[in-house]
């Protein structure tokens, strides 16, 4: 499981990003309607990639839709995100910053258990906020499930 995720202490208001980027859309901006289109093939890539299994595609699809959004608008990232970024590139085939808009959290793709250990050991040294840490995560194997109480 090379799969991570990283809770950076960084949170971030992207009002404004989105904000600005619904107001190229309704003035029909021929390069944010582009890069939108860029953003819609890469997601029906990457469906079709979890379908099949292929992480290494995945994760460098991932990477994909993090370099998309920072074309769509670059206030997507920061100097502390790029910095972050920074240190984990050379161990991963992909990330992607993600949460919901403000978020903090880094979904990272390791290329193997070595790279894996390393990102940990460099991210938990370089670390200056005392929120950062690593989220214990899994993939649901089952599906959605729906109790009824």
């Amino acid at each position: 499981d090379l799969w991570m995720l990283y809770y950076t202490g960084i949170t971030r208001d992207v009002n404004n990003i989105h904000n600005q980027i619904v107001k190229n859309m309704i003035m029909n901006d021929s390069n944010t309607i582009s890069i939108c289109d860029e953003i819609k093939a890469n997601a029906i890539y990457t469906s079709d990639l979890i379908q099949f299994n292929d992480y290494i595609k995945l994760a460098k699809s991932i990477k994909q839709s993090w370099s998309l959004s920072k074309k769509l608008n670059k206030n997507i990232s920061n100097e502390q995100i790029d910095k972050i970024i920074d240190i984990i590139e050379p161990y991963t085939y992909g990330y992607k910053l993600i949460g919901a808009g403000g978020g903090g959290y880094i979904l990272i793709c390791a290329k193997n258990k070595e790279c894996m250990l390393k990102i940990q050991d460099k991210l938990n040294k370089t670390s200056k906020d005392n929120k950062a840490r690593f989220i214990k995560m899994s993939i649901n194997q089952i599906g959605l499930q729906i109790t009824r109480i």
